[in-house]
């Protein structure tokens, strides 16, 4: 599960990422700030959460647990 660039620019642009951050609220944040920490939790993500989506996928589904053997 990759995070593809042009899907999150395709977010900032429609949230107007560069107009939030010129508000004053923002003083000391700009577009490479905001790009750093979604590229870093995307890295966090696939190190930490992907690993886990292989053993959910091998699991058994059950959405009623009285008829499970779990």
């Amino acid at each position: 599960m990759v995070i593809d660039k042009r899907d999150i620019n395709i977010l900032f642009d429609w949230l107007d990422l560069d107009g939030l951050l010129s508000r004053p609220q923002f003083p000391q944040r700009d577009r490479q700030v905001v790009d750093v920490v979604v590229e870093l939790t995307a890295q966090i993500g696939k190190a930490e959460f992907a690993t886990h989506l292989s053993a959910s996928d091998l699991a058994r589904q059950c959405r009623d647990c009285r008829r499970c053997s779990r």
